[in-house]
């Protein structure tokens, strides 16, 4: 968050129009993002989609 800068999990939230408590379950490996909200997190985030996954520790096989 902080390399495209984003000081908080708050403003993160902001930048990728989902509720803070959503992000941090995703941080956290609670939950993986539906397929919906990957464009949204990516934008968000100022990721490609691959850096995205690789974060979430999603493999594609």
């Amino acid at each position: 968050m902080e390399l495209v800068g984003l000081a908080s999990l708050q403003e993160a939230a902001d930048a990728c129009g989902l509720d803070k408590a959503a992000l941090w379950r995703y941080f956290n490996f609670d939950v993986r993002p539906s397929v919906e909200r990957l464009p949204s997190l990516c934008r968000g985030l100022q990721v490609s989609l691959d850096e995205l996954l690789v974060a979430l520790n999603v493999h594609i096989e």
